[in-house]
């Protein structure tokens, strides 16, 4: 089975804080049963060309199955309705003052608390976003605004279509905001926030100017989506998540003035290059499964140390590096619970429990000394190699080890699995 595209409209009581939801999924693989992902969703109806599907919900698995045998190429729609969650994950309310916008975070298992979807990594494919929101409020997604049009008393926000990706990737936000806007070459730049709470310069955006030429001209591959925006999240359970186009970020790792000390902003630069470093090792090329989330989070760590000591010398970010990510991999490892950088998990339990020193520092600091043995050159190369090979799909470690080894002559995949 492979999902071609999620046609999704979501209409959205911005007070109530509950939701309804149409969705077409275009899905192929004639013969093929097909299932979906769901927690906290009432679905009403499955069907295909005006016929229902019966479908069971089985709560221990989280998946929604049928028996339905799908042709060459199936649409599919579902209509549900869902509440607004307050739990920091899927689609849920984050709340400022007297005030809310609503938000998601969806990795790594949160798309499906959302709307249903086959929510693993390497099912990827095209959203195309529909959101019907008050005439007063404002509304985000991952790809630009294509048209708005009026929908009864409310209005339809209507999205471009997003390249291939995964699931966890996609971003809804809707509130009432306030931006900062920045030119960055080819891409329309923005720092967002509730309106109200956008106390910052522009610092964030200036370094992700700079750092976003300094990735292209790395990976050999321009970013591809037409704007950034960097989002200010006022309730937020992760330091930063890089939906594609449109990263989130907790106020404290984004908003900067002239009175933010100088070890605050080597924070946000590196945060903010960390989740850019994604843009490409993470959402344009994807791990297959989540054992391999360190092939995400140990290449942005290491890239984002790269690029900001490479933009700001004086700023000694490797002392850092060995500090903080080095010495606390260390420490990780020696605990009797630690386990390998690709570690074995099935569920969302077994998921959440690896986003750790483990995926991130220490993955980061043998990528270190695989650039040192490989040579700069050669692993850049093997890195280009790798992203090229694999854009708008999914990889395992094996092939990044592999793509350093062509690169380099060097037996990478042999060290690396012994």
């Amino acid at each position: 089975m492979k999902i071609e595209k999620y046609d999704i409209e979501l209409n959205i009581d911005f007070r109530k804080l509950e939701y309804t939801g149409v969705e077409k999924i275009t899905l192929a693989g004639e013969g093929d049963t097909f299932f979906l992902n769901s927690v906290g969703i009432d679905i009403h109806e499955i069907s295909s060309r005006g016929k229902p599907i019966k479908f069971t919900i089985n709560s221990k698995d989280e998946t929604v199955n049928t028996d339905h045998k799908l042709g060459p190429t199936e649409t599919i729609e579902v209509k549900f309705s869902a509440r607004v969650g307050e739990t920091l994950m899927g689609l849920y309310v984050a709340k400022y003052g007297n005030d809310h916008m609503i938000t998601t975070q969806f990795e790594s298992t949160g798309a499906r608390q959302a709307f249903p979807c086959v929510d693993h990594p390497n099912y990827k494919a095209v959203f195309s976003l529909k959101l019907v929101i008050d005439n007063d409020l404002e509304a985000i997604s991952n790809m630009p605004v294509a048209s708005t049009e009026k929908a009864g008393d409310k209005k339809r926000v209507i999205f471009n279509d997003t390249p291939r990706m995964s699931t966890y990737l996609l971003y809804i936000g809707v509130g009432k905001f306030d931006s900062i806007s920045r030119k960055m070459g080819h891409i329309d730049g923005y720092l967002t926030a509730p309106r109200g709470r956008l106390m910052s310069n522009d610092f964030p955006l200036v370094e992700a100017d700079h750092v976003i030429a300094k990735y292209e001209d790395y990976f050999g591959i321009k970013y591809v989506l037409p704007k950034l925006h960097l989002i200010s999240v006022p309730e937020f359970g992760a330091g930063a998540m890089e939906n594609w186009g449109a990263i989130t970020f907790r106020e404290l790792v984004i908003l900067v003035n002239d009175r933010t000390s100088a070890s605050v902003k080597h924070r946000v630069s590196e945060v903010v290059a960390h989740e850019l470093a994604h843009q490409w090792f993470g959402d344009l090329v994807t791990m297959e499964w989540w054992n391999d989330l360190w092939l995400n989070e140990s290449f942005a760590t290491f890239m984002s140390f790269k690029m900001v000591d490479e933009l700001h010398k004086d700023w000694y970010m490797w002392g850092d590096f060995f500090m903080t990510e080095t010495a606390g991999a260390l420490n990780g490892d020696s605990l009797q619970n630690s386990h390998p950088i690709e570690a074995e998990v099935k569920t969302p339990d077994d998921i959440a429990q690896i986003f750790d020193e483990i995926s991130y520092g220490k993955g980061a600091s043998i990528l270190r000394m695989i650039e040192g043995y490989a040579g700069k050159d050669n692993f850049r190369n093997g890195i280009r190699k790798y992203l090229k090979d694999h854009e708008y799909g999914n990889a395992k470690g094996s092939d990044l080890w592999e793509s350093i080894e062509k690169a380099s002559g060097m037996p990478c995949s042999r060290i690396m699995e012994a």
